[in-house]
């Protein structure tokens, strides 16, 4: 038997309401950008590090750019990107233990008091299905 293919729905690709995705990408940017104005104010980061949004921000704010301005869409664009890649360079780059320490901060994960315990098992011991 063969089987007949229909053109896939939305629910079918699992895509959700676009507008729906964007909202949660707007969100989830100004979470990072919270967390990465947390972390560039954490004298624990590293002065080297945090070069990487200020370069990006002088990059912005001064005239010259590779894509120039008055192409329509396209000059901003680049802005947005160099902007986008900074900051998430520079989260991912930050040590592992100050940026879990902010992110609980701003109950981005949960706290350690609220993480489930794992209980120890004695060496040589399976766990029980």
């Amino acid at each position: 038997m063969s089987e007949e293919r229909s053109t896939p729905t939305r629910r079918d690709l699992a895509i959700g309401d676009p507008l729906g995705e964007r909202v949660n990408m707007l969100v989830g940017l100004v979470r990072r950008a919270r967390l990465g104005y947390k972390l560039f104010l954490d004298p624990r980061v590293s002065i080297l590090l945090k070069a990487l949004p200020v370069a990006a921000l002088t990059y912005v704010a001064v005239p010259i750019d590779l894509v120039p301005e008055f192409l329509i869409g396209l000059g901003v664009v680049d802005d947005l990107a160099i902007l986008t890649l900074a900051l998430e360079g520079f989260i991912r780059l930050a040590p592992p233990d100050i940026l879990a320490e902010h992110a609980r901060e701003l109950g981005f994960l949960a706290s350690e008091a609220e993480q489930p315990r794992v209980e120890e098992l004695p060496a040589g011991e399976e766990p029980s299905a």
